[in-house]
């Protein structure tokens, strides 16, 4: 098309694990929607240690951890810090 310019695709930090850490999500999605608010956490904080900057780009992790805080009344500081992580404002 004349005039119009391609993007360039998009750069996944950790290629390889990309499956593993939407896996992760999928599972911390799970133990959020059985109430098990703490282990969902836990599997967010472990996607963050392995590609913090994937894991701020990702609607669904977001999602996730906006249903945990609207379902708690007060928040641990691990969940405090995926919250700034993730730009959800508190």
């Amino acid at each position: 098309m004349p005039g119009h310019r391609r993007l360039p695709a998009p750069t996944v930090p950790y290629p390889h694990l990309v499956s593993r850490l939407r896996h992760h999500l999928d599972m911390a999605n799970a133990k959020a929607a059985l109430g098990d608010y703490g282990e969902a956490c836990t599997s967010l904080q472990h996607v963050r240690a392995q590609a913090p900057e994937w894991l701020a780009q990702q609607r669904y992790a977001r999602d996730i951890l906006a249903h945990i805080i609207s379902h708690r009344r007060t928040l641990t500081p691990g969940m405090r810090d995926l919250a700034d992580t993730l730009n959800i404002p508190l």
